[in-house]
């Protein structure tokens, strides 16, 4: 059983420096393939014996205006011309579509290794990297298949953990159970247990909407002085407090229906509830960010 773990590290100014380095590489080598292979697409239907150009990493990184590439670890980029084969495999599956160019400020910032990966204790090792200390221990003993660094919008770095585990059953239940969600109380059981909503969002609402503005007051003056969003320092540190209210959203919420859902999983056998048109319900204005 295949099973991940995501703890958070905390590297040093260099490693930092080598993770940044990294996800540009991964970034512009995304881009590179996805730019050639549209291109080659484009010509092949003008002209059906145009040759394809299929320049990878290896013939790439001997260009001399490439040569920076040679400066992160070459697995990560083996690992984009993977993934963005599958995602073209993907691109009539309606859940995907056809695969997008990778934004500096938008996309988000992650690469995946399987080579030199090492774990001992509270440190792991990376390739190009070195030891980097985690928050926690790997929870999960058997063989380490990959880890994926990534960096969250507030500046949070994490690593997670792909590991092949032994498989773990547990005892099976009889009990049956029915979910009535609702808007007053997250949801009601058949039991009769009401689950009340949080309301995290609403909680943190007024919070995030001060520094949402403050965010715009910052936007305003480096327009005005017509300075770059790069350089305006106040601009950047009112950015990361915004991500931060919206990264505690996300957090609490997940966490909620984390427990939720292990406790409702672990009690019983059958889980029933109504099938909603989530999509339809939240055209309602007034009671779309309850719903949602």
């Amino acid at each position: 059983m295949k099973k991940a773990h995501k703890i958070r590290i905390y590297p040093n100014s260099r490693q930092e420096i080598q993770f940044q380095k990294t996800f540009g590489c991964v970034r512009f080598y995304w881009n590179f393939l996805l730019d050639q292979r549209i291109t080659n697409d484009k010509m092949k239907k003008e002209n059906p014996e145009y040759i394809e150009n299929k320049l990878t990493y290896a013939g790439l990184k001997k260009q001399e205006e490439f040569s920076w590439l040679k400066e992160v670890e070459a697995q990560p980029l083996s690992q984009v011309n993977m993934d963005l084969n599958k995602a073209y495999k993907n691109t009539f599956n309606s859940k995907f579509g056809f695969p997008k160019f990778k934004s500096k400020k938008y996309s988000k910032k992650s690469y995946r290794t399987a080579v030199g990966m090492k774990v001992n204790g509270r440190y792991f090792y990376v390739s190009k990297v070195g030891w980097v200390k985690m928050a926690e221990e790997l929870r999960f003993k058997g063989k380490l298949m990959n880890v994926t660094i990534s960096q969250t919008k507030s500046g949070k770095y994490f690593a997670t953990f792909l590991v092949d585990a032994e498989n773990f059953q547990q005892e099976p239940v009889a009990n049956n159970i029915g979910l009535d969600l609702g808007l007053t109380h997250f949801c009601i059981t058949s039991a009769g247990e009401k689950i009340d909503n949080n309301r995290f969002y609403r909680s943190l609402e007024q919070r995030l909407i001060r520094e949402q503005r403050k965010l715009s007051k910052r936007l305003e003056v480096a327009k005005k002085h017509n300075r770059k969003l790069d350089e305006c320092r106040n601009y950047q540190k009112q950015k990361v407090k915004v991500a931060r209210i919206h990264e505690k959203i996300a957090n609490q919420r997940t966490d909620f229906l984390h427990k939720l859902s292990s406790r409702l999983t672990d009690e019983n056998q059958i889980i029933c509830i109504e099938d909603l048109n989530v999509k339809g319900l939240v055209k309602n204005h007034k009671l779309a960010k309850s719903i949602s």
